[in-house]
Protein backbone atom coordinates (compact mmCIF):
# COMPACT_ATOMS: atom_id res chain seq x y z
CA UNK A 1 0.00 0.00 0.00
CA UNK A 2 1.42 3.33 -1.18
CA UNK A 3 1.12 6.43 0.78
CA UNK A 4 0.42 9.57 -0.56
CA UNK A 5 2.59 12.50 0.39
CA UNK A 6 1.02 15.43 -2.05
CA UNK A 7 -2.34 17.05 -2.08
CA UNK A 8 -3.98 16.83 -5.79
CA UNK A 9 -2.73 20.50 -5.51
CA UNK A 10 0.59 20.32 -4.89
CA UNK A 11 1.03 16.86 -7.15
CA UNK A 12 -0.41 18.45 -10.65
CA UNK A 13 1.87 21.73 -9.35
CA UNK A 14 4.48 19.65 -9.57
CA UNK A 15 3.66 17.43 -12.77
CA UNK A 16 3.44 21.64 -14.68
CA UNK A 17 6.92 21.80 -12.77
CA UNK A 18 8.01 19.06 -14.38
CA UNK A 19 8.86 17.66 -11.23
CA UNK A 20 8.15 13.95 -9.69
CA UNK A 21 5.32 13.80 -7.61
CA UNK A 22 4.37 10.81 -5.34
CA UNK A 23 2.16 9.49 -8.72
CA UNK A 24 0.60 10.51 -11.21
CA UNK A 25 -2.78 12.82 -10.86
CA UNK A 26 -6.24 11.20 -12.10
CA UNK A 27 -9.02 12.82 -14.07
CA UNK A 28 -12.04 12.49 -16.29
CA UNK A 29 -15.14 14.16 -16.95
CA UNK A 30 -18.81 12.20 -17.63
CA UNK A 31 -21.44 12.17 -20.10
CA UNK A 32 -24.60 13.30 -18.36
CA UNK A 33 -26.41 10.13 -18.98
CA UNK A 34 -23.30 8.40 -17.29
CA UNK A 35 -24.23 10.10 -14.16
CA UNK A 36 -27.53 9.50 -14.10
CA UNK A 37 -26.81 5.91 -14.66
CA UNK A 38 -24.29 6.36 -11.38
CA UNK A 39 -26.85 7.99 -9.71
CA UNK A 40 -29.00 4.59 -10.00
CA UNK A 41 -26.34 2.56 -8.89
CA UNK A 42 -25.01 4.18 -6.31
CA UNK A 43 -23.85 7.58 -6.77
CA UNK A 44 -25.03 9.24 -4.17
CA UNK A 45 -27.45 12.63 -5.02
CA UNK A 46 -26.11 15.83 -4.41
CA UNK A 47 -22.59 14.41 -4.17
CA UNK A 48 -20.35 15.22 -7.30
CA UNK A 49 -18.04 12.22 -9.02
CA UNK A 50 -14.69 13.88 -8.07
CA UNK A 51 -15.65 13.97 -4.80
CA UNK A 52 -16.60 10.43 -4.65
CA UNK A 53 -14.27 9.10 -6.70
CA UNK A 54 -11.48 10.65 -5.23
CA UNK A 55 -10.86 13.01 -8.68
CA UNK A 56 -8.30 15.80 -8.78
CA UNK A 57 -9.64 18.71 -10.74
CA UNK A 58 -12.23 21.57 -10.04
CA UNK A 59 -13.33 23.46 -12.41
CA UNK A 60 -14.84 26.91 -12.10
CA UNK A 61 -17.15 27.99 -14.81
CA UNK A 62 -18.93 31.15 -15.57
CA UNK A 63 -21.84 32.06 -18.46
CA UNK A 64 -19.54 32.35 -21.81
CA UNK A 65 -22.65 33.47 -23.87
CA UNK A 66 -24.68 36.46 -25.18
CA UNK A 67 -26.52 35.95 -21.91
CA UNK A 68 -29.83 36.11 -24.06
CA UNK A 69 -32.73 34.32 -22.34
CA UNK A 70 -32.91 30.75 -22.42
CA UNK A 71 -35.78 28.80 -23.20
CA UNK A 72 -37.61 25.48 -23.72
CA UNK A 73 -38.88 25.27 -27.53
CA UNK A 74 -40.01 21.80 -27.83
CA UNK A 75 -40.33 18.67 -25.01
CA UNK A 76 -40.97 15.11 -26.20
CA UNK A 77 -40.38 12.01 -24.97
CA UNK A 78 -37.59 11.48 -27.41
CA UNK A 79 -35.87 14.76 -27.25
CA UNK A 80 -35.90 18.54 -25.81
CA UNK A 81 -35.55 21.55 -27.83
CA UNK A 82 -33.68 24.32 -26.06
CA UNK A 83 -32.85 27.88 -26.96
CA UNK A 84 -29.56 28.91 -25.23
CA UNK A 85 -28.02 31.98 -23.85
CA UNK A 86 -26.66 32.23 -27.66
CA UNK A 87 -29.55 32.23 -28.99
CA UNK A 88 -28.54 28.37 -30.67
CA UNK A 89 -31.22 26.03 -31.46
CA UNK A 90 -29.96 22.50 -30.05
CA UNK A 91 -31.75 19.23 -29.44
CA UNK A 92 -30.91 16.44 -26.76
CA UNK A 93 -31.81 13.47 -26.59
CA UNK A 94 -33.58 11.56 -23.59
CA UNK A 95 -31.53 8.29 -24.14
CA UNK A 96 -28.19 9.84 -24.52
CA UNK A 97 -25.78 12.75 -23.87
CA UNK A 98 -25.61 13.71 -27.39
CA UNK A 99 -26.92 16.83 -28.73
CA UNK A 100 -27.76 18.09 -32.70
CA UNK A 101 -27.03 21.69 -33.56
CA UNK A 102 -31.08 23.20 -35.04
CA UNK A 103 -30.10 26.46 -35.67
CA UNK A 104 -28.66 30.41 -34.92
CA UNK A 105 -29.69 33.75 -34.54
CA UNK A 106 -26.05 34.88 -35.15
CA UNK A 107 -25.50 33.59 -39.11
CA UNK A 108 -23.41 36.25 -40.68
CA UNK A 109 -21.59 39.58 -39.78
CA UNK A 110 -23.98 41.83 -39.47
CA UNK A 111 -26.20 39.67 -37.15
CA UNK A 112 -22.52 39.57 -35.19
CA UNK A 113 -22.00 43.55 -34.91
CA UNK A 114 -25.77 43.65 -33.29
CA UNK A 115 -24.84 41.16 -30.76
CA UNK A 116 -21.49 41.18 -30.08
CA UNK A 117 -20.91 44.01 -27.47
CA UNK A 118 -23.30 41.57 -25.08
CA UNK A 119 -19.64 39.88 -25.23
CA UNK A 120 -18.21 42.11 -22.07
CA UNK A 121 -17.06 41.05 -18.82
CA UNK A 122 -19.78 41.52 -15.99
CA UNK A 123 -20.42 40.30 -12.47
CA UNK A 124 -24.05 38.23 -13.88
CA UNK A 125 -21.63 35.96 -15.71
CA UNK A 126 -20.37 34.37 -12.28
CA UNK A 127 -22.97 32.70 -9.39
CA UNK A 128 -21.05 34.49 -6.90
CA UNK A 129 -22.85 32.21 -4.04
CA UNK A 130 -22.20 29.14 -4.99
CA UNK A 131 -18.68 29.85 -6.24
CA UNK A 132 -17.76 31.21 -2.82
CA UNK A 133 -18.99 27.78 -1.38
CA UNK A 134 -17.49 25.49 -4.01
CA UNK A 135 -14.16 27.13 -3.45
CA UNK A 136 -14.01 26.97 0.18
CA UNK A 137 -14.42 23.08 -0.02
CA UNK A 138 -11.88 22.96 -2.80
CA UNK A 139 -9.28 24.79 -1.38
CA UNK A 140 -10.27 22.97 1.93
CA UNK A 141 -9.81 19.60 0.05
CA UNK A 142 -6.46 20.75 -1.86
CA UNK A 143 -7.92 20.22 -5.13
CA UNK A 144 -5.93 21.58 -8.36
CA UNK A 145 -8.72 24.36 -9.39
CA UNK A 146 -8.96 25.43 -12.71
CA UNK A 147 -10.56 28.75 -14.81
CA UNK A 148 -12.86 27.08 -17.13
CA UNK A 149 -12.89 28.55 -20.95
CA UNK A 150 -13.73 28.13 -24.76
CA UNK A 151 -11.80 31.11 -26.26
CA UNK A 152 -11.91 30.68 -29.93
CA UNK A 153 -12.80 28.17 -32.58
CA UNK A 154 -15.24 27.08 -30.01
CA UNK A 155 -16.69 29.79 -28.47
CA UNK A 156 -17.70 31.54 -31.95
CA UNK A 157 -19.50 27.96 -33.54
CA UNK A 158 -21.21 28.17 -30.00
CA UNK A 159 -22.63 31.70 -31.15
CA UNK A 160 -23.06 31.28 -35.17
CA UNK A 161 -22.97 27.39 -35.52
CA UNK A 162 -20.10 25.09 -36.67
CA UNK A 163 -20.76 25.01 -40.42
CA UNK A 164 -21.06 28.41 -40.25
CA UNK A 165 -18.19 29.61 -39.02
CA UNK A 166 -16.11 26.91 -40.76
CA UNK A 167 -17.15 28.33 -44.25
CA UNK A 168 -16.61 31.60 -42.66
CA UNK A 169 -12.76 30.83 -42.40
CA UNK A 170 -12.73 30.89 -46.28
CA UNK A 171 -15.38 33.32 -47.22
CA UNK A 172 -15.49 35.89 -44.43
CA UNK A 173 -12.01 35.19 -42.45
CA UNK A 174 -11.93 38.74 -40.87
CA UNK A 175 -15.55 37.76 -38.84
CA UNK A 176 -14.19 34.76 -37.22
CA UNK A 177 -10.71 36.52 -36.48
CA UNK A 178 -12.80 38.93 -34.82
CA UNK A 179 -15.40 36.37 -33.00
CA UNK A 180 -12.10 34.75 -31.81
CA UNK A 181 -10.29 37.80 -30.40
CA UNK A 182 -13.49 39.03 -28.72
CA UNK A 183 -13.83 35.61 -27.10
CA UNK A 184 -9.95 35.64 -25.68
CA UNK A 185 -10.53 39.39 -24.73
CA UNK A 186 -14.11 37.97 -22.61
CA UNK A 187 -12.04 35.12 -21.00
CA UNK A 188 -9.13 37.52 -19.87
CA UNK A 189 -11.27 39.86 -18.70
CA UNK A 190 -13.28 37.55 -16.29
CA UNK A 191 -10.06 35.82 -15.24
CA UNK A 192 -8.73 39.34 -13.95
CA UNK A 193 -12.52 39.93 -12.37
CA UNK A 194 -11.95 36.64 -10.25
CA UNK A 195 -8.08 37.10 -9.29
CA UNK A 196 -8.64 40.61 -8.71
CA UNK A 197 -11.46 39.73 -6.25
CA UNK A 198 -8.94 37.34 -4.41
CA UNK A 199 -9.66 33.97 -5.47
CA UNK A 200 -6.73 31.80 -6.67
CA UNK A 201 -6.37 29.61 -9.55
CA UNK A 202 -4.47 26.99 -10.32
CA UNK A 203 -4.54 26.95 -13.84
CA UNK A 204 -6.84 27.33 -16.65
CA UNK A 205 -8.33 24.91 -18.90
CA UNK A 206 -9.17 25.69 -22.26
CA UNK A 207 -11.66 23.72 -24.57
CA UNK A 208 -10.95 24.35 -28.04
CA UNK A 209 -11.80 21.38 -30.51
CA UNK A 210 -9.22 21.78 -33.84
CA UNK A 211 -9.73 17.76 -34.74
CA UNK A 212 -11.96 15.34 -35.72
CA UNK A 213 -11.81 11.80 -36.55
CA UNK A 214 -9.57 11.76 -39.70
CA UNK A 215 -7.63 15.03 -38.95
CA UNK A 216 -8.00 18.79 -38.05
CA UNK A 217 -11.33 20.22 -38.63
CA UNK A 218 -9.66 23.18 -40.97
CA UNK A 219 -6.09 24.03 -41.84
CA UNK A 220 -3.16 24.96 -40.03
CA UNK A 221 -3.27 28.41 -42.00
CA UNK A 222 -6.37 29.25 -40.61
CA UNK A 223 -5.73 27.71 -37.45
CA UNK A 224 -2.34 30.07 -37.31
CA UNK A 225 -4.14 33.42 -39.02
CA UNK A 226 -7.72 32.78 -37.05
CA UNK A 227 -7.72 31.11 -34.24
CA UNK A 228 -4.13 30.95 -32.60
CA UNK A 229 -3.73 34.87 -32.05
CA UNK A 230 -6.56 34.15 -29.25
CA UNK A 231 -4.83 31.34 -27.83
CA UNK A 232 -1.72 32.96 -27.73
CA UNK A 233 -3.24 35.75 -25.77
CA UNK A 234 -5.22 33.41 -22.96
CA UNK A 235 -1.55 31.62 -22.71
CA UNK A 236 0.19 35.02 -22.33
CA UNK A 237 -1.96 36.29 -19.92
CA UNK A 238 -2.18 33.26 -17.75
CA UNK A 239 1.70 32.77 -17.81
CA UNK A 240 1.90 36.26 -16.80
CA UNK A 241 -0.15 35.21 -13.32
CA UNK A 242 2.36 32.26 -13.30
CA UNK A 243 -0.24 29.41 -14.44
CA UNK A 244 -0.21 26.58 -16.84
CA UNK A 245 -2.94 26.45 -19.47
CA UNK A 246 -4.23 23.03 -20.76
CA UNK A 247 -5.75 22.20 -24.24
CA UNK A 248 -8.94 20.04 -24.42
CA UNK A 249 -9.02 19.43 -27.98
CA UNK A 250 -10.96 16.52 -29.50
CA UNK A 251 -10.02 14.55 -32.43
CA UNK A 252 -7.08 13.65 -34.34
CA UNK A 253 -4.71 16.65 -33.61
CA UNK A 254 -0.68 15.30 -34.05
CA UNK A 255 -0.35 17.19 -37.13
CA UNK A 256 -0.81 20.79 -34.94
CA UNK A 257 0.89 19.81 -31.99
CA UNK A 258 3.72 22.37 -32.93
CA UNK A 259 1.15 24.61 -33.33
CA UNK A 260 -0.22 24.04 -30.00
CA UNK A 261 3.16 24.13 -28.31
CA UNK A 262 3.86 27.28 -30.43
CA UNK A 263 0.46 29.00 -29.13
CA UNK A 264 1.74 28.57 -25.61
CA UNK A 265 -0.38 25.81 -24.34
CA UNK A 266 1.51 24.01 -21.70
CA UNK A 267 -0.66 20.15 -21.90
CA UNK A 268 -2.79 18.63 -24.35
CA UNK A 269 -5.43 16.58 -23.41
CA UNK A 270 -7.37 13.89 -24.20
CA UNK A 271 -5.63 12.72 -27.11
CA UNK A 272 -8.58 10.75 -28.50
CA UNK A 273 -7.58 6.53 -29.41
CA UNK A 274 -10.47 6.26 -31.65
CA UNK A 275 -9.60 9.20 -33.62
CA UNK A 276 -5.77 7.68 -34.22
CA UNK A 277 -3.95 9.32 -31.17
CA UNK A 278 -1.28 7.33 -29.23
CA UNK A 279 0.34 9.19 -26.18
CA UNK A 280 3.35 7.18 -26.58
CA UNK A 281 4.59 8.85 -29.96
CA UNK A 282 3.43 12.31 -28.52
CA UNK A 283 5.59 11.24 -25.46
CA UNK A 284 8.72 10.63 -27.52
CA UNK A 285 7.92 13.65 -29.85
CA UNK A 286 6.91 16.46 -27.02
CA UNK A 287 7.39 15.20 -23.80
CA UNK A 288 10.14 17.78 -23.07
CA UNK A 289 7.33 20.59 -24.63
CA UNK A 290 4.07 19.05 -23.59
CA UNK A 291 2.45 17.54 -20.09
CA UNK A 292 0.24 14.81 -21.75
CA UNK A 293 -3.05 14.17 -20.02
CA UNK A 294 -5.41 11.18 -20.93
CA UNK A 295 -5.50 8.58 -24.09
CA UNK A 296 -6.75 6.04 -22.01
CA UNK A 297 -9.42 4.11 -24.60
CA UNK A 298 -12.81 4.82 -22.87
CA UNK A 299 -14.31 2.05 -25.14
CA UNK A 300 -12.30 -0.62 -22.97
CA UNK A 301 -13.89 0.20 -19.87
CA UNK A 302 -17.26 -1.86 -20.14
CA UNK A 303 -15.16 -4.51 -21.74
CA UNK A 304 -12.79 -7.40 -20.51
CA UNK A 305 -10.68 -6.63 -17.37
CA UNK A 306 -7.34 -8.21 -18.87
CA UNK A 307 -7.73 -5.58 -22.10
CA UNK A 308 -8.39 -2.66 -19.63
CA UNK A 309 -5.36 -3.38 -17.55
CA UNK A 310 -2.92 -4.12 -20.82
CA UNK A 311 -4.36 -0.61 -22.39
CA UNK A 312 -3.24 1.32 -18.77
CA UNK A 313 -0.18 -0.40 -17.60
CA UNK A 314 1.08 0.19 -21.36
CA UNK A 315 0.50 3.65 -21.33
CA UNK A 316 0.98 4.80 -18.34
CA UNK A 317 4.32 3.04 -18.41
CA UNK A 318 5.83 5.21 -21.43
CA UNK A 319 3.83 8.49 -20.97
CA UNK A 320 4.64 9.09 -16.69
CA UNK A 321 8.61 8.08 -16.84
CA UNK A 322 10.42 11.50 -15.73
CA UNK A 323 7.22 12.84 -15.29
CA UNK A 324 4.98 15.03 -17.33
CA UNK A 325 1.47 12.89 -17.13
CA UNK A 326 -2.23 12.84 -15.78
CA UNK A 327 -4.47 10.11 -15.90
CA UNK A 328 -7.52 10.74 -18.36
CA UNK A 329 -9.97 9.02 -20.57
CA UNK A 330 -9.47 9.11 -24.17
CA UNK A 331 -12.32 11.64 -24.53
CA UNK A 332 -14.97 11.53 -21.43
CA UNK A 333 -16.43 8.64 -19.77
CA UNK A 334 -19.73 7.23 -21.66
CA UNK A 335 -23.01 5.66 -20.30
CA UNK A 336 -21.99 1.79 -21.10
CA UNK A 337 -19.62 2.06 -18.91
CA UNK A 338 -21.06 1.22 -14.82
CA UNK A 339 -20.11 2.69 -11.74
CA UNK A 340 -18.54 -0.53 -10.69
CA UNK A 341 -16.28 -0.92 -14.37
CA UNK A 342 -15.14 2.89 -13.88
CA UNK A 343 -14.51 1.66 -10.50
CA UNK A 344 -12.37 -0.76 -11.73
CA UNK A 345 -10.68 0.97 -14.23
CA UNK A 346 -9.44 3.53 -11.14
CA UNK A 347 -8.41 0.88 -9.14
CA UNK A 348 -5.95 -0.70 -12.13
CA UNK A 349 -4.37 3.35 -12.82
CA UNK A 350 -3.68 3.51 -9.18
CA UNK A 351 -2.11 0.44 -9.29
CA UNK A 352 0.45 1.52 -11.76
CA UNK A 353 0.29 5.10 -10.99
CA UNK A 354 2.98 5.57 -8.39
CA UNK A 355 6.79 6.61 -8.80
Amino acid sequence: MHAESMTSRERIATIFRRGIPDRIAIADVFWDSTLARWRREGLPAGVVPEDYLGLEFRWLDWDRTLQLPPATVEKTAEYTTTRDGNGVVSRRWASTSAYGFVDSLVKTPNDWRLYRDRLAANDTRIDWPALDRDYRRWRSQGQFVVFSAMPGYEDAWRIAGPENVLMAMVTEPGWVREMSDTTADLTISMAKLLLDRGYELDGAWIWDDLGYKNGLLYGRRAYRELIMPAHRAVCDFFHSRGLPVILHSCGNVNDAIDLIVEAGFDCLQPMEVKAGMDVRQVKRQWGDRLVLMGNVDARLMSGHAEALEAEIRDKLTVAMAGGGYIYHSDHSVPDDVSLEQYRRTLDIVRKYAWY
